[in-house]
């Protein structure tokens, strides 16, 4: 069988959005091709529940922390964007060692980088063994920063570009880019009548993220000042380190519920709308589209990839960015109409199927057939 190196990152994140991403992709392409996982650590959650898809797992090294700002979940320190070309050289070494080891070449392999450290990587293993790499983008950056001015010639030369949305296509501009929105494996709930009137009745509006300030939790927290109901409560899912700050907003109605392994179950059951009142573009929350899928109507801010996912009046709205009135004055019209709020939500199953794995693994399986000239 064919041989997918598969390179990312479990130092940053114990079980992420991306990575998950990456699960559904082997998933997608067990049948064809054996993987090889290079990773940065091998008790992570991501590296236990790859073991049943991969054949092989070596540890590379990691530098750095998370670093919060108002444009990124995982933004880099300077220092961190300095070291990453030499630390892309120490793991090039250990990739470079497997692939003679094993006899690997064009014919057999491909490289699958899913962060741009391991892009790096990949341009580097492509330039000693002509060995061809996929992309896969998760994030909008900044064109203009030093971070991608490194990256600009890995980018170029990847065989292909996976883009999680058009946001993230049209930021990275390259003809190479495809863009294949992400999959979640969760079975489509089923639409009940007496669940959505329960979920008229006993209002619940959250949000489903990490507490970070580029989340811009505190201006839904703040909107609860401007909902005409009484009886409605937030419940803000996730945990992070701006929870400090984000405590001045919370109140008896307005609740921090901290993190949920539940998070199907509450958009199914019990959530009524999602906000997701990011103040930076991101590329495609899987918060998003596992409300979608649920039934559940968003409202999210007007900009990146949240917008993309969300129609506007149809599955949901859109909102100016740091505007808590607005997000209100949403959250009433929906709870005031339920007609709209019924349709709203046959709207997001009929949406649905966009997201479905296995739309995901037909439009995967093609790129990498495409690679390697099948």
């Amino acid at each position: 069988m064919r041989n997918i190196l598969v390179i990312e990152d479990s130092s940053k994140a114990t079980f992420g959005g991306g990575q998950k991403v990456t699960l559904n992709t082997m998933a997608a392409l067990r049948e064809s091709y054996e993987f090889v996982l290079f990773d940065t650590r091998c008790n992570s959650e991501f590296a236990r529940k790859a073991r049943s898809y991969i054949r092989k797992f070596v540890k590379i090294h990691t530098f750095g922390t998370i670093k919060q700002s108002e444009r990124s979940s995982f933004s880099l320190s300077i220092l961190e964007v300095f070291i990453s070309p030499v630390l892309a050289i120490l793991n090039a070494i250990i990739v470079s060692g497997f692939v003679l080891s094993s006899k690997l070449s064009r014919k057999n392999s491909i490289i699958y980088a899913t962060t741009k450290k391991g892009l790096m990587v990949a341009y580097i293993i492509k330039r000693l063994f002509n060995i061809e790499y996929i992309y896969h983008a998760h994030s909008i950056d900044d064109r203009d920063s030093l971070y991608y001015r490194v990256i600009a010639k890995p980018l170029n030369n990847a065989n292909s570009i996976i883009c999680v949305s058009d946001a993230v296509n049209k930021n990275i501009f390259l003809e190479s880019c495809v863009t294949i929105y992400n999959s979640i494996a969760i079975e489509q709930a089923d639409y009940y009548e007496t669940t959505v009137q329960n979920k008229l009745k006993n209002p619940i509006v959250s949000s489903i993220s990490s507490l970070l300030k580029c989340k811009g939790l505190e201006y839904f927290m703040q909107s609860y000042d401007f909902v005409d109901n009484p009886d409605v409560v937030y419940k803000i899912w996730g945990e992070g380190k701006y929870r400090k700050e984000l405590e001045q907003f919370a109140s008896k109605r307005v609740w921090l519920c901290g993190f949920s392994s539940r998070v199907e179950e509450e958009l199914r059951d019990n959530i009524t709308i999602l906000v997701c009142p990011s103040v930076a573009e991101e590329a495609c929350p899987m918060n998003i589209i596992e409300a979608i899928r649920c039934g559940v109507p968003v409202i999210t801010t007007n900009i990146g990839g949240q917008s993309e996912l969300v129609i506007d009046g149809v599955t949901g709205f859109h909102v100016p960015v740091k505007d808590p009135k607005s997000i209100a004055e949403r959250i009433n019209y929906l709870l005031q109409n339920s007609e709209e709020y019924v349709m709203m939500v046959k709207n997001c199953f009929d949406y649905a199927p966009v997201f479905s794995f296995e739309r995901y693994r037909s439009e995967i399986r093609d790129v990498f057939s495409d690679a390697f000239g099948v």
